[in-house]
């Protein structure tokens, strides 16, 4: 298995402060020609009620388009499970459950025993140099495992083990909010060198380093977070995360309040890195495709369970839980229709007996809601798919 590149807008937008004499898309567009940089185009009527501010004839826009794809032919190399036999899992977590007490003004509204049932039982290994795609609904127990990975939070019971005993680094939804707003991005990224024994040039020079490594030029370190666009705070916050190479790398949702383009470049960009410095990665999101671009394998989460795990074009071509063929189906896709999942998930405050997503299922049977049923993945022997249903087994 591989993982595709996406075909991502090459470059970056140019700066408002020195706007461009001719086309402000010219030095990013694969069409443009000498006259593109001499004056800004004119719309031009397209088609009905359609216009178009290019000089490129229309005939030669559509035929590059026609060429274009969502992913390049190049692909990253994938590590699933088992191909590094000669080392051992970068994460290994082992039965982990996390609660948390809620006060007695929420209880009297949602019921339950004053305990959220976050994560329960979950046990997942990441092998080294691999990618695993946390998938569900929110509230599905996603960010919660990532940060007891992350050791911002401790697991009520399990355990989780790291192969180097090095805390990993974690890349948030929100870069700008992580990033201190009155620190330089020299500043920002030159603090995780402290106490390695460089010199402010070295240091300065790592920074430039990585900065370019990231595709941002050198002169980036004299800004400062809030001169900079949402792509180019994520691209900050994956340098200071990989200044000093880490053996693991989180990423909770970090493309979700990034348009097409820009979420593009930068799951590229992830990829790039996890090879480059032969990395771990763990990847939450709630996009499906997402996850097929970047994941190795994926875990889709429901209720702070892992329901389904397998290598990523397995989970998502051939769905073995009723819940992860929900996901899929919901997948917005112009040639049918879409089905969004009924009904909303059980409380994490009164978890259901059995399968916690029974009332939810349509092929769920009596025996899914028993008390003593203790549903967990299951699989075919040697095979990496594996399923926590009673009712379906893993392909």
């Amino acid at each position: 298995a591989r993982n595709r590149r996406l075909a991502a807008l090459p470059g970056s937008v140019p700066s408002p402060v020195t706007p461009l004499p001719g086309c402000a898309f010219e030095p990013r567009c694969t069409l443009a020609t000498d006259d593109c940089r001499k004056s800004p185009p004119d719309p031009i009527a397209v088609g009905p009620a359609r216009v178009s501010a290019c000089i490129v004839p229309m005939a030669q826009v559509v035929t590059a388009l026609g060429r274009a794809s969502t992913t390049t032919d190049e692909t990253f190399p994938a590590q699933l499970a088992g191909e590094r036999p000669d080392r051992p899992p970068a994460v290994d977590m082992r039965d982990v459950s996390k609660t948390f007490t809620v006060s007695r003004r929420w209880l009297d509204r949602s019921g339950g025993d004053g305990k959220l049932h976050a994560l329960r039982g979950v046990s997942l290994r990441v092998e080294h140099g691999e990618s695993v795609a946390l998938v569900g609904e929110s509230g599905s127990g996603k960010s919660t495992l990532l940060r007891i990975v992350a050791g911002l939070e401790k697991a009520t019971t399990g355990d989780v083990r790291l192969r180097d005993g090095h805390r990993p680094q974690m890349v948030f939804q929100d870069a700008g909010a992580s990033l201190t707003p009155w620190l330089s991005v020299g500043e920002l990224i030159g603090e995780r060198l402290r106490g390695r024994g460089m010199s402010r040039a070295e240091r300065g020079d790592a920074v430039a380093a990585v900065l370019e490594r990231v595709g941002l030029s050198a002169d980036m370190a004299k800004s400062r977070a809030g001169q900079l666009s949402g792509g180019q705070r994520q691209r900050v916050a994956l340098a200071r995360a990989t200044v000093v190479p880490p053996s693991v790398l989180l990423c909770d949702e970090p493309t979700s309040a990034l348009d097409v383009s820009l979420a593009a470049s930068v799951l590229n960009l992830i990829g790039d890195l996890r090879r480059t410095l032969d990395m771990s990665v763990v990847f939450v999101t709630h996009d499906l495709s997402v996850a097929r671009v970047i994941a190795d394998r994926i875990a889709v989460m429901y209720l702070g369970r892992i329901v389904e795990l397998g290598p990523a074009e397995e989970v998502i071509g051939a769905p073995a839980h009723p819940y992860t063929r929900a996901l899929v189906d919901s997948i917005p896709d112009l040639g049918r229709e879409s089905h969004i999942l009924a009904g909303e998930p059980a409380s994490p405050l009164s978890p259901p007996d059995g399968c916690a997503f029974h009332p939810r299922c349509p092929i769920a049977v009596d025996a899914c809601s028993g008390t003593e049923l203790d549903v967990r993945l299951e699989g075919f022997p040697g095979h990496p798919h594996q399923v926590a249903c009673i009712e379906r087994k893993a392909v």
